[in-house]
């Protein structure tokens, strides 16, 4: 659709008068996209963990029917009891002998720690206790 729209084109008063037209052109805009609506399924891995480019998958966690015993640092013991109940916990989230490793790492480490931290603040009130009573008040 095109209007055309007189407005005057010279405002002297001596120069007479004129007008000009122009076109306005008042159609609106138009913007054309493309969407790509190509959908990419994945395909499982092959059964001996080969991907169809050739790539090897990473194998999955053998549970273990049984757990061996696990490495402990030196002077650190776990309750037969407290074993077998980690061992269970660690069947029912599907733990390589590995994984339950370092969990069991873990555990030693945060224990060690807290150890040594309490023997740590145990001396200390020993220490206070001494400036302030005295060799006879501990």
């Amino acid at each position: 659709m095109e209007t055309t729209t007189t407005a005057p084109a010279n405002t002297d008063m001596n120069a007479g008068s004129a007008t000009a037209t122009a076109p306005v052109d008042t159609q609106p805009a138009t913007t054309t996209a493309t969407v790509d609506t190509t959908v990419t399924t994945a395909q499982p891995p092959a059964a001996d963990n080969t991907l169809l480019n050739g790539a090897q998958t990473a194998p999955a966690d053998v549970i273990p029917e049984a757990y061996s015993d696990y490495t402990l640092p030196e002077g650190f013991a776990i309750d037969k009891a407290e074993t077998e109940k980690f061992n269970g916990l660690a069947k029912d989230l599907g733990l390589s002998q590995e994984k339950a490793q370092k969990l069991v790492d873990y555990y030693a480490g945060t224990v060690q720690g807290a150890q040594q931290a309490q023997a740590q603040q145990a001396q200390a009130w020993t220490q206070e206790s001494l400036k302030t009573h005295g060799a006879e008040g501990v």
